[in-house]
């Protein structure tokens, strides 16, 4: 055995053990000049040695180290047995819960999985609402179908969303490695359709149940990358969903066995232009079995007129067409029908008031509450053109308002939802897009500047304040054009006498109508000139498509009145917008200045202003904590 200078020593040195001396080894200078043995100082010959076994060491060794990388996995695995497991296909489908701080014994009596209870705790539902103690029970228990009406915020999206997790859990205990679609929940609007799948998601936040929306506004190849994922429970609107089984996604082509329906919003799915792809889809659905389906149905609206065969008092065109729906879903022999509308429509928390005016003092109540009474207020308009009117008048007045209707793209109404509700003294002008369903936090007034044309309308936009036995006000400002509307709405909720008189002081009025009219003023000059260069605008790009050449002097009299106009308007412009700045520092509300606000108990009360929003507010809370003690 040599060994060679260098790294090579320690090598040898590992592997044999000596027992006798090196020697020597005598090399004359020409040996080993080739590149290979460069660096060679000398070599050592070792004849008694013993070669050692390192292989258990090493073997000890990896063992140790593996040792170690398990002790490490059981210790990752303890520290994070509190934390949300992601959302991957597990083993099973039970996932190990936070210790609860909240008293949960309200929904343990209905006998609900860990996991779900666990998700209503981290979403502050401490215990079930009146209809969910209603529904839970006969849908978990013995599978009925159900249908439901209770008013708006009453929690009717847990009382469909809690059976479908509970019964999908179960049914995936047994499922093989296949991925059916278990649940189709069917709204009228994409807004509402993205809010029952937020509630959902958060409910079932340890469970591995995927749930995607599939909606209309948003691009098509992304919601059929989310579907390719196989989700258990799909979201939407009939008619992007249709748009999708009809053209044959593969997920979505599983609704032919599917085990679970909800209709939610039912009344609006019936009204033309919804109820077509509703029939298409109902019609994919497994027929029944012996005269009883194999499929859970839920059906659910805040203001359903149930048909005859369930409610006898049901009106004869509500319940035709109701009928009509509920052929096509082909509900069970023995639902279970829910009922917890009031007679007067509306919660009982809610305070409806009415201000008669005429159209053109519409803008000055407006303003005047807007001004008077902070907070979070959602206007409700029958027309996209009033809204943007609306919007831009509002503007100049400095109120800062956040448009909502069907003719904006999907993502700016998301955005100025989110925007809306994050403001404390927010206002959004919206159209009956965001009537139904919507669960906006802490709205607290509503304005109906234009009367809605029914009832059922009215009590979803109402619906949008006075949430969750929270304080609300709803004030409809009726013209001449709206009076047999607001007397149908009063007919139909059964309101023997009119509504009261939302207060107003008078004592400011000229002051608010001068900057009314005033921005009023800009903002029709600011339009004039928009049309005039939006007319020359198409004039020239016709010509162009059309390939016509415009004379010189028809161009140069475009540019003259258009520089003309510009600059004669940008100076009237200019002072007006001066001089409403100069009005809107003034302050409207002087020292000792007295505010009626009316409450729930159909009383006035009084408060001392110094004209500040924050002393408003403060009052405000006070009188609020008053009324409540």
């Amino acid at each position: 055995m040599m060994m060679l200078s260098g790294n090579v020593t320690l090598w040898l040195f590992a592997m044999i053990s000596a027992k006798g001396k090196w020697k020597e080894v005598a090399i004359s200078g020409g040996q080993f000049k080739e590149a290979d043995f460069e660096g060679l100082v000398d070599i050592k010959e070792l004849s008694d040695y013993e070669i050692v076994n390192s292989t258990p060491e090493k073997k000890k060794k990896e063992k140790s180290v593996e040792e170690r990388k398990r002790k490490g996995k059981k210790r990752a695995r303890k520290s994070k047995s509190d934390e949300i497991v992601p959302r991957e296909e597990p083993k099973s489908d039970v996932k190990n819960p936070k210790k609860r701080k909240t008293n949960m014994e309200a929904w343990s009596e209905l006998d609900l999985p860990d996991v779900i209870i666990q998700g209503l705790e981290d979403s502050q539902f401490a215990s079930p609402t009146p209809i969910q103690a209603k529904a839970i029970p006969p849908a978990v228990r013995d599978r009925r179908d159900v249908v439901g009406a209770a008013e708006t915020g009453s929690g009717k999206t847990l009382a469909f969303g809690i059976p479908l997790l509970y019964h999908i859990l179960r049914m995936k205990e047994t499922a093989k490695d296949v991925r059916p679609l278990y649940a189709l929940v069917l709204a009228p609007t994409r807004e509402l359709a993205l809010q029952v799948k937020k509630h959902l998601v958060a409910v079932a936040k340890y469970t591995s149940i995927q749930i995607v929306a599939v909606v209309g506004g948003m691009a098509a190849q992304k919601q059929e990358r989310f579907l390719q994922r196989e989700p258990e429970i799909v979201v939407g609107t009939p008619g992007r969903l249709w748009e999708m089984i009809d053209m044959g996604d593969p997920h979505l082509s599983k609704v032919a066995d599917l085990p679970f329906l909800v209709i939610d919003e039912a009344d609006r799915m019936v009204e033309q232009g919804h109820f077509a792809e509703l029939a298409n889809i109902l019609d994919r659905l497994p027929q029944p079995n012996r005269g009883k389906s194999e499929r859970q149905t839920f059906v659910f609206s805040a203001t359903l007129t149930l048909p005859k065969r369930m409610k006898k008092k049901a009106s004869k065109s509500s319940a035709q067409t109701l009928d009509e729906l509920m052929k096509k879903v082909r509900l069970s022999s023995n639902p279970c029908v829910i009922d917890l509308t009031q007679k007067r429509g509306t919660v009982e928390t809610l305070v409806e008031t009415r201000i008669t005016c005429t159209e053109e003092e519409k803008d000055v109540y407006l303003y005047y509450f807007l001004l008077n009474h902070p907070g979070r207020t959602l206007v409700f308009t029958n027309t996209i053109d009033c809204i943007r009117r609306l919007k831009s008048l509002l503007a100049l007045l400095k109120l800062d308002p956040l448009p909502l209707h069907a003719g904006m793209q999907q993502r700016q109404r998301l955005k100025n939802l989110d925007r809306f509700s994050s403001r404390s003294n927010g206002l959004l002008l919206a159209s009956d897009v965001a009537a139904r369903g919507l669960d906006i936090p802490n709205v607290d007034h509503v304005i109906h500047y234009q009367i809605p044309k029914n009832a059922d309308l009215y009590v979803h936009r109402s619906g949008r304040t006075a949430r969750a036995s929270a304080d609300g006000i709803s004030v409809m400002l009726v013209g001449p054009k709206d009076l047999q509307f607001y007397r149908g709405i009063c007919k139909v909720l059964n309101r023997d006498r009119d509504l009261s008189t939302f207060p107003v002081d008078m004592s400011y009025w000229l002051a608010l109508k001068e900057r009314i009219s005033l921005a009023k003023k800009i903002d029709k000059e600011e339009l004039s000139e928009s049309r005039v260069r939006s007319k020359d605008s198409w004039f020239l790009k016709t010509a162009k498509e059309m390939d016509i050449d415009l004379d010189d002097e028809i161009m140069e009299s475009m540019e003259d009145r258009h520089e003309k106009l510009s600059k004669k308007q940008k100076v009237q412009l200019k002072q007006m917008k001066a001089q409403l700045v100069e009005l809107l520092e003034r302050d409207l509300l002087p020292f000792g200045h007295s505010v009626h606000f009316p409450t729930s108990s159909a009383k006035l009360i009084d408060i001392g202003l110094r004209g500040h929003e924050a002393i408003y507010r403060s009052a405000m809370k006070s009188v609020t904590s008053k009324k409540r003690k």
